[in-house]
């Protein structure tokens, strides 16, 4: 393992300590070049454009070449872990490379200088970058830190040669972090809210305090025809040390059994204790095939986008793993979402058929797998759907009463209590969703907004609807909600101009066909929306 110090003076130095003299002073930018970099790697043009911009192509070429071999000799051993250099780029192995993070207000690169205008600019530009993290995390106290352990598994980075092999990265991500989130005593931050930091450098501290956890999962995948390298690096947030790291060689059949022994190491690492029942469903699996995996993992993404042409899409990926592996039972989990949101957003004309196609597919889910807590959500919806409000509590109740640290749970079980009539139960379940995803989905500020419409509390309402906006300006449902709420602060011009780009998006929406979604148990809530519908102008 490879230490690199780049906060304060830079310093190069083995696992236990012992520096290691570089000589080159170019060798030295090159490590904290690559180190700055997204995926610690840059290409041998981007390099040669670095370091040698006064040169030719030929001559930096030859340079870069000449200090690689020189680079090596003061690594010794240490290079051949620390080191990946190819024809095309070179890079620094996330498993054999640590960074120390930085202490207080130490400088970047402290008094180091390089006389090639390209690579000063460049660290001009990182130090203003450091210094602005620096500013931002001194005016933020962030969020405080829960009672029990509390962990963010940051995107896995993609280092195969292909860029569409990202969906394996990001799959294993997602699948680590639904694993961790079954764990007893184990706060886990939602997948979504740390995509922000893909292919981008970042502070431990800062991430942290943005996410309020303390300890980060960050790792790489690398695929090479049917073999998989994995590495995995457990970071103390607050210190920016290593509690634990390791890599993982598998075919690539093996994936599911690698990410399980990620998450048994994590949970190990954190001293967190598991129960016989909870290991068992950790250890569960929903299919042995990759590509169906890979599939229902790209459609997932899809349908949390509330979006049509989104969703037709994920129904063809669906209905491909379906085709695969017929007893996947996510799968149809999914497909039954699919199904439900045909109906709840007005996309067909049979909603009632929909519905009970909707929930064909959950018996088929708990059929298959009667321990997955992912189907009652979606049966919890499908009944206040259906209107059968007392059946959806009990759905939502028993879900949340495992203790799921799942922020979807939580998310959904505030839309189930908003169409039953209590939108304050509402508002505190989606604020818990939130802080187990601080950086959400637009349906999470949208169904936020809708609770506090109900409510009365309009200038909230308003607020949230900007904030869901600000994530996906195309979110149907906040835009509808920002109309109404304007409408009913007597901003009727605005609302007005509000109904219209909705209708200019969507000739196809009315009143009546929106209102069929939307299955109130009160009345009092029902005719509050009605009004608000009206009075913004929308089309009977």
């Amino acid at each position: 393992m490879l230490r690199l110090t780049l906060f304060g003076a830079l310093a190069v130095a083995e696992a236990n300590g012992a520096e290691i003299g570089i000589k080159s002073k170019k060798a030295k930018a090159l490590l904290a070049y690559l180190a700055r970099s997204p995926r610690m790697s840059r290409s041998r043009e981007e390099i040669m454009a670095l370091l040698w911009s006064d040169r030719g192509e030929a001559q930096a070429r030859a340079s870069l070449r000449q200090m690689l071999v020189g680079l090596r000799k003061d690594l010794g051993e240490a290079a051949n872990c620390a080191l990946a250099v190819s024809n095309e780029t070179v890079a620094l192995n996330p498993e054999g490379v640590t960074i120390e993070a930085a202490k207080g207000k130490e400088e970047l690169l402290a008094g180091f200088h390089l006389h090639d205008p390209a690579f000063e600019e460049w660290l001009r530009d990182e130090r203003l970058r450091h210094e602005a993290a620096l500013t931002s995390a001194s005016q933020s106290v962030g969020l405080p830190l829960p009672d029990t352990p509390s962990i963010a598994v940051l995107p896995f980075a993609n280092l195969s040669d292909e860029p569409h092999q990202v969906y394996l990265a990001d799959g294993i991500t997602e699948d680590i972090v639904t694993t961790l989130a079954k764990t007893p005593k184990l706060f886990v931050v939602d997948r979504n809210s740390t995509l922000k930091y893909k292919d981008e450098t970042y502070d431990p501290g800062c991430v942290g305090q943005e996410q309020g956890v303390r300890y980060l999962l960050e790792g790489s995948v690398q695929r090479v025809g049917n073999r998989l390298r994995v590495s995995a690096k457990l970071i103390d947030a607050a210190s920016g040390h290593h509690v634990w790291a390791d890599r993982y060689d598998r075919v690539v059949d093996d994936v599911f059994a690698l990410q399980n022994e990620i998450t048994r190491e994590v949970i190990l690492a954190l001293q967190v204790k598991l129960t016989d029942g909870e290991r068992a469903r950790m250890l569960a699996r929903g299919t042995n095939n990759f590509e169906a995996w890979e599939l229902v993992f790209q459609a997932g993404g899809l349908i949390s986008n509330h979006d049509k042409e989104d969703t037709a899409e994920a129904r063809r990926l669906i209905d491909k793993a379906l085709e695969i592996d017929a007893s996947y039972a996510i799968a149809h989990t999914y497909l039954g979402w699919i199904y439900w949101l045909e109906a709840f957003d007005g996309w067909t004309d049979t909603p009632a058929r929909s519905l009970d196609l909707a929930l064909e597919a959950v018996r088929h889910a708990q059929a298959i797998d009667p321990g997955n807590i992912e189907v009652s959500p979606l049966l919890a919806m499908i009944h206040v759907s259906n209107r059968n409000y007392d059946q959806a509590e009990e759905e939502i109740e028993k879900v949340t009463a495992l203790g799921p640290n799942n922020s979807k749970v939580y998310a959904i079980a505030a839309v189930v209590a908003y169409y039953c009539g209590n939108s304050a139960r509402a508002v505190t379940l989606m604020k818990q969703a939130m802080r187990l995803c601080p950086i959400h989905y637009a349906w999470y500020p949208g169904s936020l907004a809708e609770a506090y419409f109900i409510l009365g509390e309009l200038d909230k309402a308003e607020a949230e609807c900007r904030r869901a906006l600000a994530i996906d300006p195309d979110y149907i449902h906040a835009k509808v909600t920002l109309a109404v709420t304007l409408a009913k602060m007597g901003r009727l011009t605005e609302a007005h101009a509000a109904a219209d780009d909705i209708v200019g998006i969507d000739p196809n929406f009315s009143i009546d066909v929106y209102m069929r979604g939307q299955t109130f148990r009160k009345e009092s809530d029902r005719v509050r929306m009605m009004e608000g519908l009206h009075l913004a102008g929308f089309p009977e």
